[in-house]
């Protein structure tokens, strides 16, 4: 049975169990999430019970230095373990709140460089130009993972719509990916085996938790999954966050289709699959006080620190400052708050 039957014969059921509660509860299922074994056995998804002894060569890393750079940057441990707990809330399922994280997308080494600059922020690479999660060439990316190759801080290549993934694109861009290195996929426009595709490009990763998936915040101009879809199939596939993006730019910001509380809503049910949760589209910096404490795991950005608030623009290296300082007196307001508290 593929992926998509399983997904089909789950919708059967979702009227009566609409978050999934029983399926969790009857599952037997544990993550296999960089080295934490899985008992999950989906026909056409490889099921193993320990870590890939055939680990690929990536430059002058053979498979030693690809575990201590595993090691290194924290990703040999359960998905919230890379980021700082905090005491658990009303609405994070997660063992322990992980701290809110900041995340910016360059568009080219050289902006690369610059939010590198920025030690403690998750470095994206995307072609704005190209929509919403816009493909690189395959120059840009080669030269993007030359960059980061030594750093084993998490990094993620946009591979664009799902719907626009060819073939040769496994064996050039999703097989060269490094541990550390994610890879999101839009899912506008999907196609009726969209979850096949993607276990298929799963078994050319390193992990199958690098993928991360995208759920549009205006559906019905993307034709995407629904979030119930796209959060099982996230599960089903392994993988470590999903992204909540806009797909149409001109349409409005993230939080002009979705309310704090509905974005809430929303993250409980993924924290309740061990799914974290990336919010990105079009924020902006004068909304970090509301979508801090919204239980999100990393927050994204890319017009907002562009020349003349452009995603297509260049990155701005003063806009990118001021967002980082205002995110950092964000971070620490808060810890000040609970310390007090």
């Amino acid at each position: 049975m593929s992926v998509t039957e399983i997904l089909q014969v789950q919708k059967c059921v979702s009227a009566s169990d609409p978050h999934g509660l029983n399926h969790k509860k009857a599952s037997k299922r544990t993550l296999f999430v960089h080295g934490i074994p899985t008992n999950h056995n989906i026909a056409g998804l490889e099921t193993r019970s320990e870590p890939r002894n055939h680990e690929r060569k990536l430059g002058n890393l053979n498979a030693n230095g690809t575990r201590k750079q595993l090691a290194a940057s924290g990703l040999e441990q359960p998905a919230t373990s890379l980021l700082t707990t905090r005491n658990s809330s009303p609405g994070h399922s997660l063992p322990g709140r992980p701290t809110t994280g900041l995340l910016v997308s360059a568009r080219s080494v050289a902006e690369a460089r610059l939010v590198q600059q920025h030690g403690n922020v998750w470095l994206d690479l995307k072609e704005p130009s190209s929509g919403s999660l816009g493909r690189p060439s395959i120059e840009t990316i080669e030269d993007f993972l030359s960059l980061t190759h030594s750093n084993p801080a998490p990094t993620s290549i946009a591979a664009g719509e799902l719907v626009q993934w060819t073939d040769d694109l496994s064996a050039t861009l999703a097989a060269k990916l490094p541990p550390h290195c994610f890879i999101k996929f839009g899912l506008s426009n999907a196609k009726p085996d969209w979850a096949d595709t993607l276990a298929q490009i799963g078994k050319t990763l390193h992990r199958r938790q690098q993928m991360i998936l995208v759920h549009y915040a205006d559906s019905e101009a993307a034709q995407c999954p629904d979030w119930i879809q796209t959060l099982r199939t996230a599960e089903m596939l392994d993988c470590r966050y999903v992204l909540v993006d806009t797909y149409d730019k001109s349409g409005g910001g993230l939080l002009d289709h979705f309310s704090i509380e509905r974005l809430a809503s929303m993250i409980q049910m993924a924290n309740a699959k061990n799914l974290a949760v990336a919010l990105a589209g079009s924020l902006q910096a004068n909304q970090l006080g509301s979508l801090m404490h919204v239980g999100a795991a990393w927050l994204g950005f890319r017009g907002a620190v562009c020349e003349n608030q452009e995603r297509t623009s260049t990155l701005c290296k003063n806009k990118l400052q001021s967002l980082c300082s205002e995110f950092t007196n964000h971070v620490m307001s808060d810890h000040h708050s609970r310390n007090e508290s």
